[in-house]
Order: structure tokens, then C-alpha cells, then sequence
């Protein structure tokens, strides 16, 4: 054999090989196990198999194509192993560089084209690529079956492709394991098409069993993936990353985490059991024992993929060369059926909500449904108890509850926003469950969230019980909402924030609990916004009301009351900006933990993280219906805001100031005061690395308004209002502080240096 493909590299004669021609055919007449590595393929080669089989003997790759265009035919490539040193590629591993040997049957580099047809790779191994490593180049392959192949370092259990192209037609992949991610395919960059094939049974604990991609294009059509584990998440596919077009194609996992993770650019005529690869779930696949050679899964009678794909994406054969459609249309998955019995046809007697969300998200119609149109609005005439999961959110859609509750039933996730836009009005949503991220609402993948009106009421999952914001780019909004008695296994008692942004205002978080902020916890990059908001009796160590790390976390107006920790902050990297806000916490811990980055016009009661105020609030007795606390008169709270950082109104729309100044916390006493209070103290802001402000401050002179001036986030009336100072207030002006001020006219009395 190794003279052969020298033979055919150089095109002379070698041992007792002839000399090579342009394209030379090997014809393997008996099985091979090699005893040393073969040389690289640089020419043209065909190797015609015969049924035969090589052998790598668990010590050698079988095939290196560098730069060279081979094609297998009716071959099995059994036992190779990408041995250290044996080549591979580089990849960044904490820091520093690591070779990763690749392709133990296989490996394409230097742009190589390779084809297989009718051809085995079985029990092959390699660091990634157990079966196959495309470094660069083409590949094509064609009924060939992938079987027990394993990537014991990286990711790629029987295909890893680093960048170039690769399509498959009517293949299989059973058994093959990834250490990491991509049970069966595994890429990070480049083109790939999967049509009319099966994926069964293949593992990859962090995620895309079946296909995970970090980069590049990925179009599946006709596809059959059943029973594909993983212990992370997306049983079948995980998309970090790239593009994933998914067509009529069948996806069934064992349950546990999501089939689909990190969202689908076409989603069209497919069918999945937890409804997350999918714009319908559905129940039991029926589908047959696996059989043939590449292996396929029958459909039985009754399956819901008979003539049920979408026509725009019906290839003209299945897997095993049977004519489609057969019937009344095309089935969904790798196989054409033309012996099962389709399920008889029920017409839907009424429009439920899981056939308007397909409706809205395909603008077609859909059961009883008519057609959505662009951003849709569905109405809610009754209370909704889920017995099956709710179809992915992929369009606008805008829901008004009018006061009627969505129960998840303690079993599902109640909306799964991925890369839609969903907007809820006057709704209550109780009972969501989930495993894993969001247990009412999980927003992903430059999904978009607003809230209004709403309530989120005994929730449970891992992290963020009633909503979890997931890389959502687009944010989530919330406004005049309460969330009460939520529980999460480990972050974020009612909310938990994993880049992405999210604002909150006029809402209130009462008995959340969680392992990690009890009602808030923002972990990643991003921004968190709270204004006018109420947290009461959260529990979560740390940060019982808000664990704040990595986003920049700003809140302004907040009242926190008896939680088991007020506020906990993760130093390293994190921003968190406390204005006129007000904290009393259970007594049994600090209130105020962190060093924070800006603090101005607080009243935290024991003192901590330099209040400018401490001791009693004088805080009216919590009533347990109530979502937010009353200042009692004479609280130091009253008029004691900085009125930099001033709204117009307060939690429950009363205005701002009611007295001489704004009072602290989350609600304007209406007691206000007769005399005007102090000039606020100077903001404590942290030192940064350009050196613009100090840890002690500086007040550079004292001025006194006579219009009210107003801080905004953007020059002119463009920007939104973030705060005012009141006609009349004397307070001092700050060096290095900047922003924008809009007013009528603006008179300052004194002289700033």
C-alpha cells in the first residue's frame, strides 16, 4: 500500500508498483493492518475497497491527504489512531498553545479533496476528528457510515472540521463520542451540508451531540437525529456561533436539557419532541429499530412526520434511494415511507396558543389559526394550563394577557424567546419549570423581552426561576411587575442575567429565593438598570436582593427590606453604581457588601459599603399583600436624595420631589419637609485606570439653581431623562463630573473656580 500511493505521488515506479500515471486506482484485494504510518497522499488517487478493510492497529492514522484528491470506494477504515506528534493543529487551552493530533482515520489538509462512497470508519480515535480531521480542503461523502469513533481531547467524535467544506448524503453516525463538543460533527469555521442522514446515539458532554459549530455555515435537510446525550446542553445541536439551517428534519433526544441550543436561522418543516428544533413539539416520533447499513430509523404508522415536510425543501429521494413524495407528501426525516399508515387527520375545532405562536412566528396559517402578519398580537381570553411545551418565539409577537394566568403546570418552560421579540401585557405566568436557564421566560440569542404589568409567581428552575437572560443582545424590559415566590436551584431567585441587557423599573421582588442572589443575580457583561423597584424578604447567600459580577449593575431609587443579604458585590471587574437607594437587610449579615463604584444619596442602616446615611429608615410595617414599603414621617430618608439622580415619579407613579427634595427609596413619602435640606454630601467614586476621579472626590464650588435642570443620557431633548436637580436646590458642583443638561435657560449663583 505504501508503495502504491508513492508510486502515485511521484508518478514512478516504487518496490513493485509500476509507475504512477495523473489519476492512479488501488484495488484492495485483501484486508490490511498496517504496521507503520502510510505517506501522505499528495497526487490522485482512487482506492476501490472491494469490502475490504485497513487497519490502523490502534497505533497509526490511515490516510494523510496533503494536497492531493482521493476517493474511496467500498472500504472500511478501522482502529486509526492520530498517534502524538502525528499532526494536527494548535489551539489555545488556558493560555497557552496545545497540540491537538487529529484525524485517526482520516486527515485533509493543505486544501486536499477527498470522496467516500459506500465506505465504514469504525472505532477509529484521534485528540479531535476520531474518525475524520478537515484542516483545510473539500470533503464529500456518500453513504458512509460512522460508527464508535472517539475525539478524546476536543471536539468532533467521528468529524472534526477546522475550515473548508464538507457534505454528506445519505450517512449515518451511531455511537461516536466527543470529549467535548460535536458527538458527530464538530466545526469551527467553513461550509457544511447534511442531507438525507442519521445521527444516533452519539455523545458529547458539553454539548451538539449530533453537530456543534462555533463558526461557519451549517444547512441540514432530511435529517433523522434520535437519542444524541449530552450533560451541558443541546442534545442534538448547539450552535456557538455559526449558521444552522434546519429542514424537514426529525429530532428526538432522551430529555433532561434542550435537543436545540444557540438559536436556528431557518427553522421550516421540522418536527421535535421538546418543540426547541421545532415551531411545533410533538409527542412520540414512532419511529422503527434501527436498521440497514448506513443505519437508518423507519417510520411507523401513525408518525407525525408522514407527509408532513415542507414542500419548498423536499429532496427528490430519502436516504435509501426511495422516490419522494410518496403519498400525500413529503415525510419528514432521512426516510421516505411507503408502507406506514398516516395518523388519521383531526381538524381543529378552535385556534389554541401553541398554533398562534407557529402562526405568528411562519405567517402561515396553522391548525385553526389564520396567518401571522409580521409583529402579531394574540389575546388571552381565558386562564391557559400547558400540557405540552410551547412552540420557540422567533418573530414579534406581543401578548395581552388582560389578567388571565399562564400555568407551565410545574413541568415546562412557559415562553423560549430565541432571537424573536416578546412583548407580554397584564399576564400572570406561574408554575414554568426548567432544568436548566428560565423557568417562566428564557430570552437567547438576540431574543428581546418587555414586560408590562405582569407577575411571575412561583417559578422554579436552575437559574433565573422566572426569566433568564441568556446572550440576549436585545435585552429584556421590565416595567411595573412583581415576582413573588420563585426558586432557583443555584442564580438568580427571579431573575438571572448572563450578558446582554436588562432594565427594570416601578417593580417589585418579594420572597425569590436562590443559592446565589435571591432575587437578581447579573453574572456576565452587560448592563442592569434598576429604578423604582422593591425588594422584600429575598434569600440568597450571597446578595439575598442582587449578586452583582461582571455586568455593570446600576441601581437608582431601590428600596431593599429584610433580605438575608442586601446587596453582595463580586469585586474583581464588576461596576455597580448605587444611587438614592435604601437598605435594611435581616440583621444577620452586612446589608452592603463590595466596594462600590459609585455611591450617592444612600441610607443603608448598619452602615455599610460608606453609606452617607445610616440607622433607622423609619420604614411603615410590611403588609405581606403589599409589593413595596412606606416611609414613616420624619425618616432621614425624606427630601435626602441626590437630586442628580432624581426621577420624575416614584415606584407606584407619584411625582418627584414631593417636598423640598427627593426622598430615598423606591417610594415618595408625601410628607416631604419644611426645610430644605443640605447640600447632598460628595459622590465617593473609585479611582479608574485614566485617573478622572479619586476615591475621596473633590467639590470644586457650591452653586444654587433657579430652574430645575435636567440630566440626560444623550445631548438635546434626544436623551432620556436620568435625573434633576430642583429650582431652588443648592448643592455642590464636582470636578471631572460631566453630562448632558437640557433647561429653558439655567442661572448659577456663585463662582466656580
Amino acid at each position: 500500500m505504501a508503495d502504491h500511493i508513492e508510486s502515485a505521488n511521484t508518478n514512478t515506479a516504487v518496490g513493485f508498483c509500476p509507475a504512477g500515471t495523473s489519476h492512479d486506482i488501488i484495488t484492495i484485494a485483501e484486508d490490511i493492518t498496517l504496521t507503520e504510518p502510510l505517506p501522505p497522499i499528495t497526487g490522485a488517487i482512487t482506492i476501490k475497497g472491494g469490502g475490504h478493510t485497513i487497519s490502523g492497529d490502534g497505533k497509526y492514522r490511515i490516510f494523510d491527504v496533503q494536497g492531493g484528491n482521493l476517493t474511496i470506494r467500498n472500504l472500511t477504515l478501522d482502529n486509526g489512531k492520530a498517534t502524538e506528534g502525528s499532526g494536527g493543529f494548535t489551539y489555545m487551552i488556558n493560555n497557552e498553545r496545545v497540540l491537538m493530533d487529529a484525524g485517526g482515520a482520516l486527515r485533509l489538509d493543505g486544501g486536499a479533496q477527498v470522496q467516500t462512497e459506500d465506505t465504514t470508519f469504525s472505532d477509529n480515535s484521534a485528540d479531535a476528528g476520531g474518525a475524520i480531521a478537515l484542516l483545510s480542503g473539500q470533503l464529500s461523502l456518500n453513504k458512509s457510515s460512522f460508527v464508535g469513533n472517539i475525539s478524546s481531547e476536543f471536539d468532533g467524535g467521528a468529524i472534526f472540521m477546522r475550515q473548508g467544506a464538507v457534505a454528506i448524503i445519505k450517512s449515518s453516525f451511531v455511537d461516536n463520542v466527543a470529549s467535548w463538543s460535536g458527538g458527530a460533527l464538530g466545526a469551527q469555521s467553513g461550509s457544511i451540508s447534511v442531507a438525507n442522514s442519521t445521527f444516533q446515539d452519539n455523545v458529547g458532554p458539553v454539548g451538539g451531540s449530533a453537530l456543534f459549530i462555533s463558526g461557519g455555515e451549517a444547512t441540514l435537510t432530511h435529517v433523522t437525529m434520535l437519542n444524541n446525550r449530552t450533560s451541558s446542553s443541546g442534545h442534538a445541536v448547539a450552535n456557538a456561533g455559526g449558521v444552522i439551517n434546519l429542514r424537514n428534519s426529525l429530532i428526538a433526544g432522551p430529555g433532561g436539557v434542550e435537543d436545540c441550543v444557540g438559536g436556528l436561522n431557518q427553522n421550516s418543516g421540522n418536527w421535535s419532541e421538546d418543540g426547541t428544533c421545532a415551531f411545533v413539539a410533538g409527542a412520540n416520533l414512532l419511529l422503527g429499530a434501527p436498521t440497514g447499513s448506513p443505519a437508518y430509523l423507519p417510520l411507523l404508522d401513525g408518525s407525525p412526520a408522514l407527509n408532513a415536510a415542507d414542500p419548498d425543501f423536499c429532496l427528490p429521494t430519502d436516504q435509501i434511494g426511495t422516490p419522494r413524495p410518496y403519498g400525500g407528501g413529503c415525510d419528514i426525516g432521512a426516510i421516505e415511507s411507503t408502507t406506514a399508515i398516516p395518523a388519521p387527520a383531526v381538524i381543529p375545532d378552535h385556534c389554541t396558543l401553541a398554533d398562534q405562536l407557529v402562526a405568528a412566528n411562519t405567517d402561515r396559517p396553522f391548525g385553526a389559526c389564520p396567518a401571522g402578519n409580521g409583529a402579531d398580537v394574540i389575546f388571552m381570553v381565558r386562564d391557559f394550563t400547558l400540557e405540552e411545551r410551547l412552540p420557540t418565539i422567533t418573530s414579534d409577537i406581543t401578548i395581552l394577557g388582560n389578567g388571565f394566568t399562564i400555568s407551565g403546570d410545574g413541568k415546562f418552560r412557559i415562553f423560549d424567546v430565541d432571537g424573536g421579540a416578546l412583548r407580554i401585557h397584564d399576564l400572570t405566568l406561574t408554575k414554568g419549570f426548567s432544568p436548566n436557564n428560565g423557568g417562566a421566560i428564557l430570552v437567547k440569542n438576540r431574543g428581546k423581552a418587555h414586560i408590562e404589568n405582569s407577575k411571575f409567581v412561583r417559578n422554579l428552575a436552575d437559574y433565573g426561576a422566572a426569566i433568564a437572560g441568556i446572550y440576549s443582545n436585545r435585552g429584556v424590559t421590565i416595567n411595573r411587575s412583581e415576582f413573588f415566590h420563585n426558586w432557583a436551584q443555584w442564580t438568580g431567585g427571579a431573575i438571572h442575567q448572563l450578558g446582554g441587557d436588562i432594565v427594570i423599573t416601578n417593580s417589585s421582588f418579594v420572597r425569590n429565593v436562590a443559592g446565589r442572589g435571591g432575587a437578581i443575580d447579573t453574572s456576565t457583561a452587560g448592563k442592569v438598570d434598576i429604578t423604582n423597584s422593591t425588594f422584600i424578604y429575598n434569600s440568597g447567600r450571597p446578595g439575598g436582593a442582587v449578586y452583582a459580577a461582571g455586568a455593570i449593575t446600576t441601581l437608582t431609587h431601590v428600596t431593599m427590606l429584610n433580605n438575608s443579604q442586601g446587596i453582595w458585590m463580586y469585586d474583581e471587574g464588576s461596576t455597580l453604581n448605587l444611587r438614592n437607594s435604601l437598605i435594611v437587610s435581616d440583621r444577620h449579615s452586612a446589608d452592603c457588601w463590595g466596594r462600590l463604584t459609585q455611591n450617592s444619596g444612600n441610607l443603608i442602616e448598619d452602615g455599610s459599603c460608606a453609606a452617607g446615611i445610616s440607622g433607622d429608615p423609619m420604614l411603615d410595617d410590611w403588609a405581606g399583600s403589599s409589593s413595596y414599603v412606606s416611609l414613616k414621617e420624619g425618616s432621614p430618608a425624606i427630601d435626602a436624595a441626590d437630586p442628580r439622580f432624581c426621577p420624575a415619579t416614584d415606584q407606584i407613579g407619584r411625582p418627584r420631589p414631593q417636598g423640598a427634595g427627593c426622598d430615598i427609596g423606591a417610594i415618595e413619602s408625601p410628607y416631604g419637609s419644611a426645610d430644605r435640606p443640605e447640600a447632598p454630601a460628595t459622590d465617593v467614586v473609585r479611582a479608574t485606570d485614566e485617573g478622572r476621579a479619586t476615591d475621596e472626590g473633590r467639590a470644586n464650588c457650591s452653586v444654587t439653581t433657579t430652574h430645575v435642570l435636567n440630566f440626560r443620557d444623550g445631548p438635546s431633548l434626544a436623551g432620556a431623562r436620568i435625573g434633576l436637580v430642583r429650582e431652588g436646590a443648592t448643592l455642590d458642583a464636582i470636578e471631572w463630573t460631566a453630562g448632558w443638561i437640557s433647561a429653558d435657560y439655567v442661572v448659577a449663583e456663585g463662582v466656580c473656580g
